[in-house]
């Protein structure tokens, strides 16, 4: 119903769009009577693009209505799922950081302060930088997905050695691999946020740090994610003190995303 709520939307547009080329004085079309949402709106209005509308619009050319469903699936279960595991881990993170947990307090305090009100909005996400070190910082320890599997589209030599990796070979990557390689993060089991400041940043190679893999078939929800974690921990953080179950210690599952086999558990405490 989703899919077709949007599809009637999008031809109302369009219709609107060529009525508007055709006739300067052509009245706007009125908008249902009582809308109640977005479905409802006038499709004159300026609407923002999302993601099944692009599918949609391509539908009918090379992508099926069953797969306009099974990406949109697919996006939602995957953003939803991996988004959530990397929640856990930052607040277990922060429960044992106590010093990384007040700095970041400081900067939402500076950072309501200059904005006048605790209300999350775009502006004060953008300024939240040292949260966004320890989101970074959480997926370098614990990345999102365990490994991922990229095919080699022409003969490609290694830099690193004489290797030819051979068109048409699968190889695996594995970001949790190389976020823990002491070569490009000294003290890797140590949960420093610092490493991610600009200075940091800037000495290392762009793909050592890789939780949602890179180039063109990059994970498109990285984003999606960042904002949706500094979102909840910012909340939580100003709401409450994160504080260690010290008589749990987490036990991973190594799988295609890393999870664990008991929760998550740790306590708060009310600001």
């Amino acid at each position: 119903m989703f899919v077709q709520q949007r599809k009637e939307l999008l031809r109302a547009r369009a219709e609107s769009s060529w009525k508007k080329g055709n006739s300067k004085d052509e009245n706007r079309m009125e908008a249902t009577n009582g809308a109640t949402n977005e479905y409802d709106a006038d499709p004159n209005e300026k609407q923002f693009s999302t993601f099944i509308d692009a599918l949609l619009q391509e539908s009918g050319k090379s992508i099926s209505h069953q797969s306009v469903l099974d990406d949109m699936l697919t996006v939602l279960l995957a953003g939803i799922d991996t988004t959530a595991i990397s929640l856990q881990f930052a607040l277990y993170f922060l429960a044992k950081n106590p010093l990384v947990q007040e700095k970041a307090l400081r900067e939402l305090q500076n950072i309501f302060d200059t904005a006048g009100s605790t209300k999350i909005t775009p502006d004060t996400l953008q300024r939240m930088e040292y949260l966004e070190m320890i989101v970074n910082e959480t997926f370098r320890m614990h990345p999102p997905v365990f490994f991922f599997m990229k095919e080699a589209g022409v003969d490609t030599p290694l830099v690193s050695s004489d290797l030819v990796v051979p068109a048409g070979a699968r190889v695996i990557v594995s970001p949790k691999t190389m976020h823990m390689d002491p070569k490009l993060y000294p003290d890797p089991h140590v949960f420093d946020p610092e490493r991610f400041s600009l200075v940091n940043s800037a000495k290392r190679r762009p793909f050592a740090f890789i939780p949602f893999g890179a180039g063109k078939r990059a994970c498109p929800g990285r984003k999606y994610a960042m904002l949706s974690l500094k979102t909840v921990i910012s909340k939580v953080i100003w709401n409450f003190r994160i504080l260690p179950d010290e008589t749990y210690e987490p036990q991973l599952l190594w799988g295609l995303t890393m999870r664990t086999a008991n929760g998550m558990r740790i306590k708060l405490l009310k600001r």
